[in-house]
């Protein structure tokens, strides 16, 4: 209940069990946090961003309870400051390439033009939201693994653990080897956001999975997957994608559904928050090690 209480300003701690805490939370507060873009009748994507930006508030300020916030915050800004370029590189050069914004009222009016190889794309403005998005996503994935890690369920030993050797192979085969699945099952088209996905944040994972494999806290990253896993669930295919605050350009996708949405979407669910655990942890043993 501790995450929960963080969210008070409270003289004394409360201390309660992790795990009463983790269910607490996951089944109040997170939940309440998609109640005014459910309820809103404009700005339902702009009001949806709570579901990343309460926890987040809630997560630092227990992770400061625990007196581990300022030991992780080298790691954690620096990961953060690697994985949301990757959001706002997407967003620059694809997102009219990749996304739909059907709802014009479920946003706040503010937005940015798109680049392409021909200048500036005026005629397919990107919203604001979608930069909050990826700064406040990472921040709560990241957030989350270093609670789970630190908190609930925490890594028995460390400390001696060697660095395996970068996954070069691994990061240079496995992607084209997705890339060439991804034409055939598009029936020889080129899915451009397949392609993006398994080009970019994909080899970076399996770049690094080998360096921090023996030091990655499995199940912190299971519950924090898990976590968004339900969340994006509700959040995507059930309000954002129906909504139309969002969704995809048909030609960009595999054209598989799954739970309603292309299957790179639930790929993204999958991958993004491994991507953040694998690249906090190389980042972390780095600084273990100078």
């Amino acid at each position: 209940m501790h995450a929960l209480l963080a969210l008070i300003p409270l003289r004394r701690p409360v201390v309660t069990p992790a795990w009463l805490s983790l269910a607490l939370f996951s089944a109040l507060v997170v939940p309440a946090t998609f109640l005014p873009a459910v309820l809103a009748s404009e700005s339902g994507y702009t009001w949806s961003l709570l579901v990343f930006a309460v926890p987040s508030l809630a997560i630092a300020r227990s992770l400061s309870g625990h007196h581990v916030l300022q030991r992780l915050q080298r790691p954690l800004l620096g990961a953060w400051a690697v994985l949301v370029p990757m959001g706002v590189v997407l967003n620059l050069l694809f997102a009219d390439d990749f996304f739909t914004y059907p709802d014009g009222a479920a946003v706040s009016g503010l937005s940015v033009p798109a680049f392409d190889l021909t200048g500036v794309d005026w005629a397919h403005p990107i919203p604001l939201e979608e930069f909050a998005f990826y700064g406040l996503g990472f921040l709560t994935m990241l957030l989350g693994y270093a609670w789970a890690d630190e908190v609930l369920v925490p890594l028995a030993a460390r400390v001696g653990v060697r660095r395996g050797a970068p996954g070069w192979l691994e990061a240079a085969m496995a992607p084209l080897a997705l890339v060439v699945a991804g034409v055939v099952l598009a029936d020889g088209s080129t899915p451009s956001y397949w392609t993006y996905l398994s080009l970019v944040p994909l080899p970076v994972t399996l770049l690094l999975w080998p360096v921090v494999r023996a030091r990655l806290n499995v199940p912190a990253l299971l519950v924090t997957m898990a976590v968004l896993f339900v969340s994006s669930l509700v959040w995507e295919a059930g309000l954002a994608v129906p909504r139309g605050w969002w969704g995809y350009q048909p030609d960009a996708t595999l054209g598989r559904t799954l739970f309603g949405v292309p299957i790179e979407a639930v790929v993204v669910w999958v991958l993004a928050p491994v991507t953040t655990a694998v690249l906090f942890e190389a980042l972390r043993l780095r600084r273990s090690s100078t």
